[in-house]
């Protein structure tokens, strides 16, 4: 959870709802299937970012 919280602190302009979904299963992985924390965060981090970089190219003239 404090990699999520970090992540959304760091891209506020991300609509929370977009990533909702992806992020819940990503957390599932972790809680539920023992997937390692750090294998984790690193999926939370590309997502972020992939979904920043589509916010990127959306808002590019």
């Amino acid at each position: 959870m404090a990699a999520i919280k970090r992540l959304a602190a760091t891209y506020p302009m991300i609509k929370r709802d977009a990533l909702m979904h992806e992020t819940a299963a990503c957390m599932s992985e972790h809680i539920l299937q023992g997937r390692a924390a750090a294998e984790v965060i690193d999926k939370l981090e590309k997502l972020f970012q992939t979904h920043y970089d589509e916010l990127c190219r959306q808002r590019s003239p």
